[in-house]
């Protein structure tokens, strides 16, 4: 069922008011439009230039700007993380090679 309803060709709305207030809906919208077509038709003659508009009431939880930022500091971290433990490793291979070394040096004696 269509919510819409059209009256075409009405000089006069008086009596079809009554018939569209008796109707039952949420929202009552009454468009009286008037104006009459060209008369080669509603085609234009031009090239249109259309624009959008769109706005949106939706509110976000967070913000774009403080998760992007949280995200960096995470990913600074986990990459200071990983950098120390490479360290670490590199570190202690080196020192047990030394001392596989000075011990080889002092049986060898």
């Amino acid at each position: 069922m269509s919510s819409v309803t059209m009256l075409l060709n009405i000089d006069t709305f008086s009596y079809d008011m009554k018939d569209i207030i008796g109707i039952d809906l949420q929202n009552k919208h009454l468009v009286v439009d008037n104006s009459p077509l060209p008369s080669g038709g509603a085609n234009s003659q031009v090239d249109l230039s259309t624009m959008l508009s769109v706005r949106s009431d939706f509110m976000m939880s967070y913000n774009i700007k403080t998760l992007v930022m949280f995200a960096g500091l995470i990913i600074l971290v986990i990459a200071f993380a990983l950098l120390s433990v490479v360290y670490i490793y590199c570190k202690t291979r080196n020192d047990f090679g030394q001392k596989k070394r000075k011990l080889a040096q002092e049986s060898d004696g």
